[in-house]
């Protein structure tokens, strides 16, 4: 289902936050929990936001906020600080250097702050790019979405590599290399969305969500992507063995240990799987 970026109808948002104080890491852990009812009600409000998950990066003093939506990065914007302005708010607080609050009163602002903190990736997937939130729920009937909750689950992998030029040799080897990506994970079947992006210059990340359990996830993984991840892994801190395929179990080991838990995950329709949507496509 690969198609070109030009193509593709959504876009990946990916915003990397450093944190005042860690003395403060439970006030914003409270925040994010307090207000997970009103989130789910702002984010179907938003009606372009596939998926959102709030991190916390504890040993690089960073919260990170990873998401998928549809349309300019301009609108997007314009909806978050008219619906979810308040959340924010309470966040960025926290954050060093952040946007004038309250967002809702400065959005040209909060827009401008989001594009200089917004982290390229170095590639990007969509089993079913040309398909808006808006496409997927009419076609299937679904009306609200849900936080930590449904079919699908997150992954977040974020590991350091062994220096800034492994992590640079890493990106080029990703991005030569995606076609071959797009093609496995299409084979895969139950990736939703996957994105490679640098934090920094010293640490990589691998951001997903797939359906069904993390084992299950892993094994495809290693059957179907082994060969891309082996490149890759040379260049980290603390690889498992490779060749993956060869390897399984080691992988799987070594993305479960690593693989951090989101304070908070959004999905805009949490009952159906890659599958579902793609079959839903197909008869319309």
């Amino acid at each position: 289902m690969s198609t070109p970026a030009t193509d593709r109808v959504m876009s990946p948002a990916s915003l990397i936050m450093p944190i005042k104080s860690w003395l403060q890491v439970k006030e914003l852990d409270a925040i994010v929990q307090l207000t997970t009812r009103s989130s789910i009600e702002q984010s179907d409000a938003v009606g372009t936001l596939h998926f959102a998950r709030w991190v916390d990066l504890h040993d690089h003093n960073q919260i990170v906020f990873f998401s998928s939506f549809d349309g300019s990065l301009r609108k997007y914007i314009e909806d978050f600080a008219k619906y979810m302005g308040a959340t924010f708010d309470m966040l960025f607080k926290h954050v060093v250097n952040g946007p004038p609050l309250p967002c809702a009163k400065n959005v040209d602002a909060f827009y401008d702050w989001i594009v200089a903190n917004n982290l390229p990736v170095s590639g990007y997937y969509s089993a079913y790019p040309t398909l808006t939130v808006q496409d997927i729920r009419s076609r299937a009937g679904v009306v609200k979405g849900a936080v930590n909750s449904g079919l699908q689950s997150p992954l977040t992998l974020i590991v350091p590599a062994k220096s800034p030029e492994h992590l640079a040799a890493a990106s080029q080897l990703i991005t030569q290399s995606w076609p071959k990506f797009e093609e496995a994970a299409d084979a895969v079947g139950t990736i939703h969305f996957a994105r490679f992006l640098p934090l920094g210059t010293s640490v990589l990340a691998y951001i997903s969500e797939f359906d069904g359990t993390l084992e299950n996830h892993l094994q495809d993984l290693s059957t179907r992507l082994g060969p891309f991840f082996d490149g890759i892994l040379d260049n980290l801190v603390d690889p498992p063995s490779t060749p993956v395929q060869k390897n399984s179990q080691g992988f799987a080991k070594w993305i479960s240990a690593r693989n951090g838990k989101p304070w908070w995950s959004y999905s805009a329709y949490p009952t159906l799987t890659v599958q579902d949507i793609r079959g839903k496509a197909k008869a319309a």
